[in-house]
């Protein structure tokens, strides 16, 4: 049945928006217009608004341990424009995923193309039950989240840009633009200027690129942001130092399988850690292959680690 090229098309389409459907039916049924947890700190943004005394400070201080200066820019000027109807925040979350998928998709199909192999493209509905799954329904539904799915929107973009294979300044500055976003929005964004610079020094000479131009240039940027980001940081006192984790590498290495297989058994702890064991083997296996028979690019490795 799948030999025939359209029918596979159109069964790897409806496959692909399915999940999709039923994210959009979920959040229309399960969202409710109130504040929550982190949410209420956008009520301090109003009333400041509403006194004449709110300032670049409000936006730019620090959240835990993170600088969500875009989200928080993000949801007061939505809260401004819908009378902080929080079911429209909601929204947002899903315009991320939306973009996330959309980003995925275009490097399975560069892919594809790439190792001329018609079966890569079933990749996409499982990148679309992944990205969509109802195991993480609170990065929906709660504006908040917005944290997690525009960071993680910014991270992959920036370094899919980075990793393509000719160069453009163009391209170039929506990577360094992405890095910025990445940071002030979540503290994982940290991890990208690491990964980026990587990326760069690793690739293949590209025609028109300056190479210690270019990473001097990444590195710069990268560097300007991380020191504004800990200007007058404070380590957050209820969080556990980052020694406990070297001295639990068990405990910390399980806990980092577990969250890679939470999307797809969240309310399982053991199987969520067998998930995220198999994904993270098997998506180093495939990557192998890629670069060791179909002569793939290996910053592959550097999207994955991102």
């Amino acid at each position: 049945m799948f030999s025939n090229p359209v029918a596979r098309t159109v069964m790897c389409v409806i496959l692909s928006i399915l999940p999709l459907g039923v994210l959009i039916q979920m959040v229309a049924v399960t969202a409710v217009n109130l504040p929550f947890m982190d949410e209420w700190s956008i009520a301090a943004l109003l009333e400041y608004s509403h006194r004449g005394t709110l300032t670049f400070g409000d936006f730019w201080q620090q959240q835990n341990e993170h600088r969500v200066l875009f989200p928080k820019l993000i949801l007061y000027a939505c809260a401004k424009l819908t009378h902080w109807n929080t079911n429209f925040e909601a929204w947002l979350n899903v315009l991320a995923g939306i973009g996330i998928f959309l980003v995925l998709l275009f490097l399975i199909l560069s892919t594809s193309r790439m190792i001329k192999r018609s079966g890569v493209i079933w990749a996409i509905p499982a990148t679309s039950l992944i990205v969509f799954s109802l195991a993480q329904f609170h990065n929906y539904i709660f504006g908040w989240q917005i944290t997690f799915t525009l960071g993680m929107l910014a991270s992959l973009f920036g370094i899919t840009m980075l990793s393509k294979p000719e160069f453009k300044s163009r391209q170039f500055g929506m990577a360094l633009a992405a890095g910025v976003v990445s940071l002030y929005t979540f503290g994982g964004g940290l991890i990208y200027w690491g990964v980026g610079a990587l990326a760069l020094s690793f690739m293949p000479k590209r025609e028109g690129e300056n190479r210690k131009l270019s990473i001097a240039l990444f590195l710069i940027v990268g560097l300007a942001s991380i020191g504004l980001y800990l200007h007058g940081y404070r380590t957050p006192t209820n969080h556990t130092s980052i020694s406990y984790c070297l001295h639990h590498l068990g405990d910390f290495s399980a806990y980092i399988f577990e969250y890679l297989g939470a999307p797809c058994a969240q309310y399982s702890q053991s199987l969520s850690l067998i998930l995220g064991i198999f994904g993270f083997a098997a998506t180093l296996i495939a990557s192998w292959i890629l670069i060791r028979r179909e002569k793939v690019d290996k910053t592959i490795l550097f999207l994955i680690l991102e």
